[in-house]
């Protein structure tokens, strides 16, 4: 047995007044703006830490640093290529903790 219910079609209509949608367009590009300042300052830092992490490393003498060899001889190229990849660092960036 199936029971039907009558909702009166006013109760599903919504009214918007123009200056509602303008005021809520203008919302959302702030909010876009704050997501992104904070994407940005979230990356900065994450990139600042590594490179604190890093010169610790150095300093503890657990990673090998920069030296006077040729390029390609080590240290140096292993600094080039930080640790984490790139795709790494954006979703550290996008997932907040």
């Amino acid at each position: 047995m199936q029971i039907q219910h009558m909702i009166p079609l006013q109760a599903l209509s919504v009214n918007l007044r123009q200056q509602t949608l303008d005021n809520a367009g203008r919302n959302i590009t702030r909010l876009n703006s704050a997501i992104e300042r904070a994407k940005s300052t979230d990356a900065q830092r994450l990139k600042d830490e590594y490179q604190r992490l890093v010169r610790g490393l150095q300093t503890q003498g657990n990673l090998p640093s920069a030296d006077p060899r040729p390029a390609g001889a080590g240290g140096e190229d292993w600094l080039a290529n930080p640790a984490l990849p790139e795709d790494i660092m954006r979703e550290a960036v996008r997932r907040p903790c």
